[in-house]
């Protein structure tokens, strides 16, 4: 779960260093419902104890669509920070998410952010 722009939020790592995050929830430029894939690497650097949080920045897509009639696709720019939370599949962090979306007769920028509290499929 996604405590900020988005209802439901999973992430499953595909090496060391990258992730993928998948969430689903409400768009932000309407009132309708949005599906969305990020490609995430974690920043490399040294970690001086075990609650340094890991520093990710990525790309993605989206697809968002509201009444009957309408659709957008967006192009976001993730990053943010994340801890696990020790001895569960869970994890917290803070992201802020810049987002361009097209629709037919619209574009629209902006910046999400959010408090994502998630369940890591490891």
């Amino acid at each position: 779960m996604d405590l900020g722009y988005r209802a439901l939020s999973l992430r499953s790592d595909l090496d060391s260093q990258a992730f993928l995050q998948v969430d689903i929830g409400s768009t932000w430029y309407s009132d309708g419902v949005s599906l969305g894939a990020d490609y995430c690497k974690i920043y490399p650097r040294k970690k001086s104890s075990a609650v340094d949080p890991e520093v990710f920045y990525g790309v993605g897509a989206e697809i968002g669509a509201w009444g009957h009639y309408s659709s957008a696709v967006a192009v976001r720019l993730p990053f943010g920070v994340s801890w696990d939370i020790k001895d569960t599949p869970l994890q917290i962090g803070a992201a802020a998410v810049p987002v361009l979306a097209f629709a037919s007769g619209f574009s629209a920028f902006g910046i999400e952010l959010s408090i994502p509290f998630r369940w890591r499929l490891d």
